[in-house]
């Protein structure tokens, strides 16, 4: 069928030493075509819809796109939304299989869906089919994008798509500009998010002192992991001053406004458990650290393994002390002190930041089965922070989180899971 197919092409008139000649063509894509070579049945399609034959067109077309052929469903939704020669023309059926096309990666129908998503009210998916086409040059796309004007939810939307491969394209840039776009729009619910893009340089520029003001932004929001951020960072002084007693009135604040989270929680185990800010109480710390486990902080669940495994007595209450009993346990194979050393190494808390030496710690740990390791260690792998990036790796972490029950790995493959028409959905 593949040389019919190629014959057929070839009376086409495409050959410049082969005259054009019509019956043959259509005798050997015809041929072709019955013995279901896909390329020729989209083909014949295309011929018959030329001269107008829409029984023989609709014919070819639809047995490719049962055949699973991305290009016949974009010819068949282009002949829904305009009207078929009869005159019939069938919105429903052209979204759904123009929707088919775009995500198989058709520029031309992730322009057509933009333009007819916005006719429909959904500007979330209109923008969305326009950026995909834009990053694929389609000029067209690229001007109306340049027009198109999306609510802070929609291109905080936009933005996630991106950086989780919804629809099968993951851009960290593109996922970065959108959710500035949100950002700068009023929508500070993500600034947690962004801040880490912007801190670590991912999608663009690496800017830490504006990933502190966009944490502060957030904070003041009343944002659950901005104010734990800002919180952790006056604890450990990393991009702002050390100061514990604001750490300790940021969470205040966000108590007195009754939020309440794990990672708040985890910051003010940290103050107890360190006598910092606060009187030194770590059986406060411990109950807090539980408390904040229970409810999926990561930190928190290993500071309570360690504690648990390799308790520090009162007496020992230098932070260097501490750190080289968790770097000693580490280092003789304990899951949860490697976890703690990545933690610690990744942060820069009282020795150099090293975000290799932290992805090695991680890797240690992820590979002896912790969890709490193997969903940061895929966070890390999928993003090239510390380690170049891999997404087949990023994924392999990931279920094996999710498969020990841990929470975050959880959320982010539902989330992965959720078909793109319902996640760009007009809400």
């Amino acid at each position: 069928p593949e040389a019919q197919f190629l014959l057929g092409t070839a009376y086409s008139g495409t050959e410049k030493s082969i005259p054009a000649n019509r019956q043959r063509q259509m005798k050997w894509l015809t041929l072709s075509a019955a013995h279901g070579f896909i390329p020729a049945q989209v083909a014949l399609g295309e011929e018959y819809l030329k001269t107008g034959n829409e029984f023989w067109a609709k014919e070819w077309l639809e047995e490719a796109e049962d055949a699973g052929s991305a290009e016949a469903a974009n010819l068949l939704g282009l002949q829904d939304l305009l009207g078929w020669p009869s005159g019939i023309q069938d919105l429903d059926s052209a979204q759904k299989r123009l929707w088919k096309a775009a995500e198989a990666g058709i520029p031309e129908a992730q322009f057509v869906l933009g333009t007819l998503e916005r006719e429909l009210g959904n500007e979330t998916a209109s923008a969305y089919w326009y950026q995909r086409a834009a990053l694929q040059g389609h000029e067209e796309s690229k001007k109306e994008l340049r027009k198109t004007k999306v609510s802070a939810d929609s291109a905080a939307r936009i933005g996630f798509a991106f950086l989780h491969g919804l629809g099968g394209v993951q851009d960290l840039k593109t996922a970065r500009s959108w959710m500035e776009k949100s950002f700068g729009s009023g929508d500070l619910t993500h600034a947690f998010v962004l801040q880490f893009f912007v801190e670590s340089g991912i999608g663009g520029e690496k800017k830490p002192e504006q990933a502190v003001e966009i944490l502060k932004k957030g904070a003041e929001d009343g944002d659950p992991r901005s104010i734990y951020e800002l919180a952790f960072r006056h604890c450990i002084g990393n991009g702002v001053p050390q100061d514990f007693k604001k750490a300790l009135a940021l969470i205040e604040q966000a108590e007195t406004k009754r939020i309440f989270d794990a990672r708040i929680l985890t910051v003010r185990g940290l103050c107890a458990f360190w006598g910092v800010g606060m009187k030194r109480d770590r059986d406060l710390a411990f109950t807090l650290f539980q408390r904040a486990a229970a409810a999926g902080n990561e930190l928190a669940n290993a500071c309570v393994h360690f504690l648990t495994i390799h308790p520090i007595p009162e007496e020992v209450v230098e932070p260097a002390e501490i750190l080289v009993r968790i770097r000693k346990e580490a280092e003789a194979g304990s899951a949860c002190a490697q976890y703690l050393m990545g933690e610690i190494l990744m942060r820069g808390w009282r020795m150099k930041k090293d975000e290799r030496q932290a992805v090695e710690w991680f890797r240690k740990a992820a590979e002896q089965g912790n969890a709490s390791a193997q969903v940061t260690l895929s966070f890390l792998t999928d993003l090239g922070i510390g380690t170049p990036r891999d997404s087949g790796k990023a994924e392999k972490w990931l279920r094996l989180a999710s498969e020990k029950g841990n929470p975050a790995a959880q959320n982010i493959l539902r989330l992965r899971q959720i078909p793109l028409v319902d996640f760009l959905a007009p809400r």
